[in-house]
C-alpha cells in the first residue's frame, strides 16, 4: 500500500467516526469469577478467561517399606488449567481448556456449542462424557477435596472424547444427555501408533429432580456407557500386552509418585459397559450423595483359552458421602 492510499484510508476512517450518531462500542471488563470481556450494547459476544490450580500435600503413615516403595509422602499439582469460553451471537458459544500438568495439551474440553433449539445444547469437539454425578460435576463443585475411589478407578482425569454431545431439559424436572465419541487412545488399549482404527463409544444419562431451589435439592439419575474394543490385528487375536488395559487408580489422597491402589491388569476384551445410578439430597446445611456402579467387561479369549471360563468380568463400586 502506498503512503497516499494509506493517508486516504485514514481520512475516510476519521470521517466515518465523525458522522452523526456513530460511536465505538467500548468493551467492558469484569473480574467476578474470572476475567470477562463483553460489549455492553450486545452481551451476545463475550470472552471469559479463568482457570484452576489444585495443590496437594499428602502425608502417609505406615511401614517404611510401603512408604518408600509405593506411597511416599509429598506434594502434587493435582490439576492446573486455563479456561477460555465465550459467546458468538444468539446461539453459538465455545470453550477451550488447556491443561498444564506434565505438558501443555488439551486434556479437557474443546468444543463448539449450539443452543438454537429450546432447552437443548449440542456440542461438537473434545467433550466430557455424560456419566456419574461426581465425574460430571465441575472440580470446584466437589463435596470433598478429592474425588472418590470410584471416580479415580473408572473415570481418569482425561475422561474425554472426540465426538458430539447433546442434552435436553423437559418440564424443568428431567434431563437427558447423550454422546457418541472416540475416547482417548490410552484409555482403551496400548496400541500406540500401530495404525488401528479408533472404536466409537456411546453414552446416555437421565436425571430427575422434582425440587431444585435455594438450599433444597432432590436428585436421582441413571446412566450407561458402552465401548467397543479392537479384537484382532492382522487376522490374529490381540496380544495381552495390547489388550484393554483394565481399570486402575490411586487412593483418594495422593502425592506425585503414589502407586495404584486398585488395578485389574490388562484384560483380553472385545467391549465393556459401565452403568450406574446416583442420588443426592441438599437440605439446608446438610448434603448427602451416593452412587453405585457396575462394570461388565466382555472377554474375547473364551474359545482360545479354556482357563478363562467366565464370559464376563464384573466389577462393582459404590460410595456414600455427606
Amino acid at each position: 500500500m502506498s503512503q497516499r492510499n494509506g493517508f486516504l484510508y485514514l481520512l475516510l476512517g476519521v470521517g466515518i467516526l465523525l458522522l452523526p450518531g456513530y460511536s465505538i462500542a467500548q468493551p467492558e471488563l469484569k473480574s467476578t469469577g474470572g476475567l470477562m470481556f463483553s460489549l455492553p450494547s450486545d452481551d451476545r459476544y463475550s470472552l471469559t478467561i479463568g482457570g484452576r490450580l489444585f495443590l496437594d500435600e499428602t502425608l502417609f503413615w505406615g511401614r517404611a517399606q510401603d512408604k518408600q516403595a509405593d506411597f511416599p509422602s509429598g506434594g502434587d499439582v493435582r490439576l492446573a488449567y486455563l479456561n477460555l469460553k465465550g459467546g458468538v451471537g444468539h446461539d453459538w458459544s465455545y470453550a477451550l481448556t488447556l491443561s498444564f500438568k506434565g505438558q501443555i495439551s488439551v486434556e479437557r474440553e474443546a468444543y463448539l456449542n449450539y443452543s438454537g433449539f429450546q432447552n437443548t445444547n449440542i456440542q461438537i469437539g473434545q467433550i466430557g462424557i455424560p456419566s456419574s454425578l461426581e465425574n460430571w460435576s465441575d472440580y470446584s463443585d466437589l463435596m470433598f477435596l478429592e474425588t472418590s475411589l470410584l471416580s479415580d478407578v473408572f473415570f481418569p482425569e482425561d475422561d474425554y472424547g472426540l465426538g458430539i454431545y447433546a442434552n435436553r431439559t423437559f418440564l424443568d424436572l428431567f434431563t437427558v444427555a447423550g454422546a457418541v465419541y472416540q475416547p482417548r487412545q490410552e484409555e482403551t488399549t496400548n496400541f500406540g501408533d500401530s495404525g488401528r482404527a479408533d472404536r466409537l463409544a456411546e453414552a446416555i444419562r437421565l436425571t430427575f429432580s422434582p425440587v431444585h431451589i435455594d438450599h433444597t435439592v432432590y436428585h436421582l439419575g441413571a446412566w450407561l456407557r458402552h465401548q467397543s474394543l479392537v479384537e484382532r490385528v492382522a487376522g490374529a487375536p490381540v496380544s495381552p500386552t495390547l489388550a484393554f488395559q483394565g481399570f486402575s487408580g490411586p487412593p483418594e489422597a495422593q502425592a506425585r509418585n503414589t502407586a495404584s491402589l486398585v488395578n485389574t491388569g490388562a484384560i483380553g476384551a472385545k467391549s465393556y459397559e459401565l452403568a450406574g445410578i446416583e442420588a443426592a439430597v441438599l437440605k439446608g446445611p446438610v448434603t448427602i450423595q451416593g452412587e453405585y456402579l457396575l462394570a461388565n467387561v466382555h472377554r474375547m479369549y473364551l474359545a482360545e483359552d479354556p482357563a478363562i471360563f467366565e464370559k464376563c468380568a464384573r466389577f462393582y463400586a459404590w460410595y456414600v458421602q455427606g
